[in-house]
């Protein structure tokens, strides 16, 4: 029983690892492959983010570089690598402002 148990554990570690938490919706403006551009993304985990939009550089598509990613739980600006945060940077609790999130 205890080796079921130890493999369905390694199982959902294993699929939690490979899970992307931010998957690109569609591109707003600029270069969304390989530049800087202005992308939704769709939160994985947190299904009530609501918009989540990311200011910054691309590269092969995804968040990569120094950017601006907001919801309408987080403001987080700083360093991304393969869709995620990664590196410095600094995360802020979001507000609506004219439709707009911004840091609170």
């Amino acid at each position: 029983m205890k080796k079921y148990i130890s493999l369905l554990a390694l199982i959902v570690i294993f699929n939690a690892a490979n899970a992307q938490k931010f998957v690109f919706v569609k591109c707003i403006s600029g270069d969304c492959q390989n530049g800087t551009g202005v992308a939704e993304f769709e939160d994985q985990f947190f299904k009530n983010a609501g918009q989540v939009i990311y200011k910054g550089t691309f590269k092969l598509g995804k968040m990569s570089g120094e950017g601006i990613l907001s919801t309408n739980a987080v403001y987080y600006t700083g360093s991304f690598e393969d869709n995620e945060y990664r590196g410095y940077g600094i995360e802020f609790y979001s507000k609506k402002v004219d439709g707009i999130n911004v840091p609170d």
